[in-house]
């Protein structure tokens, strides 16, 4: 089943949403559903262990997710956009 995505906010005129995940190695399984009209995801983990291992397998599968924002817990990990490729 497809998962409709709604904003959660607007930031420097981007739509982004927020998904609440125990760790980040589960944020593919959890916006793969996803049908990717929102192109900006702010991850919110509590644990931030593996994150190369967890974008690379985000921005080359799922081809139209573009920033990622990482925070952990009360700490901002990073900014990562498959531009740049984090």
């Amino acid at each position: 089943m497809i998962e409709v995505m709604i904003p959660d906010f607007k930031w420097n005129q981007e739509n982004w949403i927020i998904r609440k995940v125990e760790s980040i190695e589960n944020a593919f399984d959890v916006i793969k559903n996803c049908d990717g009209n929102v192109k900006n995801v702010l991850f919110d983990c509590n644990y931030a262990n593996g994150i190369n291992d967890a974008l690379k397998e985000i921005f080359d599968n799922l081809k139209w997710v573009e920033k990622i924002i990482i925070k952990q817990e009360n700490i901002f990990v990073g900014i990562f956009c498959k531009i740049c490729r984090y």
